[in-house]
């Protein structure tokens, strides 16, 4: 006797939802690397929480938490990091300056070296 196994779905959020669960989480993990006088200044201080300020650690706990690459991840803050200074300027600078120069990276607070500058001259082919 062969029987097939089904698998039943459980409720799907919608796109929106799940984008907003998305923000809300990578907003959480900035605000968490805020120092502990500002959070609690902010009033955002949980129980058993500890600070995130690590920037491998902190793009782990939102690829895991928004289930997305950590690549995926740090364009996830970024946009989010952007929007928040749009929509709440105060914020995003109590975060720029709170967090720590390692976090601050994702924020686009320092750019990455490149090897290509305006002095060297971009490749072309020649006829």
């Amino acid at each position: 006797m062969v029987v097939r196994k089904e698998i039943l779905r459980g409720p799907r959020l919608h796109s929106t939802e799940r984008n907003r669960l998305a923000i809300d989480c990578v907003v959480d993990s900035l605000l968490r690397c805020l120092p502990l006088a500002e959070q609690t200044r902010l009033g955002i201080v949980a129980p058993n929480r500890g600070r995130t300020c690590d920037r491998e650690a902190l793009l782990m706990e939102i690829s895991l938490r928004t289930r997305r690459s950590p690549r995926a991840a740090r364009c996830l803050v970024s946009a989010v990091y952007s929007a928040l200074g749009q929509t709440s300027p105060d914020l995003a600078s109590r975060v720029r300056a709170g967090v720590s120069p390692d976090v601050l990276v994702l924020l686009g607070g320092t750019r990455q070296p490149c090897e290509w500058s305006r002095e060297t001259p971009p490749r072309c082919h020649s006829r």
